[in-house]
């Protein structure tokens, strides 16, 4: 059997329904239980190189640790004078938005009762060098554009599953934007 399928009757899509339920109930009864924090410390490696490591977040009003700690290696092509020791920083927002939306869409039919043999994506996003390279102030520097192509087989209609895809934290982040501070000092 496929292991995103219904496994047992307290699990879909590999998501324990009885826990999920019990979480959203919380969360509906008081919304300050939903409160998220998460963090990543970056530190530069040389040339464009950097590693990020990720341990530990704050969620329904605590700390948790990770099971174990994340270290994550960004770098930038050779053609762009780094040496290629991981995926560019743009590389993995796009990733990490396909991932975002096909767990947000995994998460909520399984809470709808939606089971879901399978899904695959492929995402794209346009950008000019000049932008980020600030050699011209009408060049956007992130993304132009970008596209993403969902193959899901599920027992749903693609009205349905457009609008799981769409509650996404990180499709709101790329389509509505957020703020952003910046500040120097020690970390």
């Amino acid at each position: 059997m496929n292991n995103t399928t219904m496994l047992n009757e307290s699990t879909l899509n590999g998501i324990d329904i009885k826990r999920q339920s019990q979480t959203m109930d919380a969360i509906g009864k008081n919304l300050s239980v939903g409160e998220v924090r998460l963090r990543a410390v970056n530190r530069w490696q040389g040339g464009t190189h950097t590693q990020s490591r990720i341990t530990a977040f704050d969620a329904a009003g605590g700390h948790h640790q990770h099971v174990e700690e994340f270290a994550v290696e960004t770098d930038l092509p050779q053609a762009f004078l780094g040496t290629d020791l991981g995926p560019a920083p743009t590389e993995h927002a796009l990733q990490a938005l396909a991932a975002c939306m096909t767990t947000t869409m995994i998460y909520n039919c399984a809470a709808r009762g939606i089971e879901v043999r399978s899904v695959e994506s492929e995402v794209q996003g346009d950008m000019n060098a000049a932008g980020f390279f600030q050699l011209d102030e009408t060049v956007r520097k992130g993304f132009s554009g970008v596209r993403i192509k969902f193959d899901i087989d599920a027992n749903a209609t693609d009205e349905e599953l457009q609008q799981l895809l769409q509650a996404s934290p990180l499709f709101d982040v790329f389509t509505n934007g957020i703020p952003v501070s910046i500040e120097l000092g020690e970390v």
